[in-house]
């Protein structure tokens, strides 16, 4: 016999993007980056578990940005920085036109963490030596809230009726 249990749903899924950064150079010792960033992202549900469900949940955030390099020798950067972010969602985040990097640092990550702030932390230095060597170390200390509840969901349908004769869901609030 065969069944089918009807669902669907409406990926209605978007986000919004503002920024806004200057750095200030300090002649040949520093340079200063400030900035800050306004995301709003509107996301599926629960787009990837059955039965399929079309709410949106939104959310926004405005994310600052901060960094600073400095140049003690002509041949030596040391760099350190400061940025949130909010994520909308892998494939989104492709659609940037803003800066990926701040002092140096990357602040985009492809993690496919929806609706997840960070707040990252950074250390780094590059040494530059004789002809075209160069050499670095960065450290970045990242803090995610992912404050969206990742969902599961699990169903058992009897094939000969098409009806469902179990259901369990359980959330993951990270």
């Amino acid at each position: 016999p065969t069944s089918t249990v009807d669902s669907n749903v409406d990926n209605d899924e978007g986000s919004e993007r503002g920024y806004l950064y200057s750095t200030w150079h300090a002649g040949d010792l520093a340079d200063f980056t400030l900035g800050i960033n306004y995301t709003h992202v509107d996301l599926t549900a629960s787009a990837a578990q059955i039965p399929f469900d079309s709410d949106v949940i939104s959310d926004y955030s405005w994310n600052p940005k901060a960094a600073i390099n400095l140049y003690p020798t002509s041949s030596l950067t040391l760099r350190a920085g400061y940025f949130e972010t909010l994520g909308s969602s892998a494939l989104r985040e492709f659609e940037l036109i803003e800066p990926t990097t701040v002092g140096g640092f990357n602040q985009v990550y492809f993690d496919a963490l929806p609706d997840a702030k960070s707040r990252n932390y950074a250390l780094g230095f590059d040494q530059k030596f004789a002809k075209s060597t160069y050499f670095g170390s960065e450290y970045v200390r990242r803090y995610i809230n992912l404050y969206t509840p990742l969902a599961f969901s699990t169903q058992t349908i009897d094939s000969d009726s098409a009806q469902i004769i179990d259901q369990g869901q359980f959330t993951l609030d990270a």
